[in-house]
């Protein structure tokens, strides 16, 4: 892991998310008065050890009467929350 992306996550656990944006396929989050992440790459919310959502679901139904609003999830799920880890690819969510 660069010393970037480890400075970027000593920055953001612990505080919350504030703000949530999209513009086709890059997202934003917005951690309070620290730092921000723009990403193209697929991403997901974790809760409590299982997915609650992932930029993937967007728009899709899953047998529900209604698409998915990813964004409209995570502003539900974690918005004004602290963020407690930041897992990626090489750090397994437990």
């Amino acid at each position: 892991m660069s010393d970037q992306v480890q400075t970027f996550l000593e920055c953001v656990v612990g505080r919350n998310l504030i703000a949530v944006g999209r513009e086709g396929s890059d997202w934003a989050f917005k951690f309070e008065d620290v730092a921000s992440l723009m990403t193209e790459c697929p991403w997901r919310i974790l809760v409590k050890g299982g997915i609650k959502v992932s930029n993937l679901d967007d728009g899709l139904k899953f047998g529900w009467p209604d698409a998915i609003d990813a964004h409209e999830a995570v502003v539900h799920l974690v918005h004004e929350r602290a963020c407690i880890a930041f897992p990626s690819a090489k750090t397994p969510a437990i």
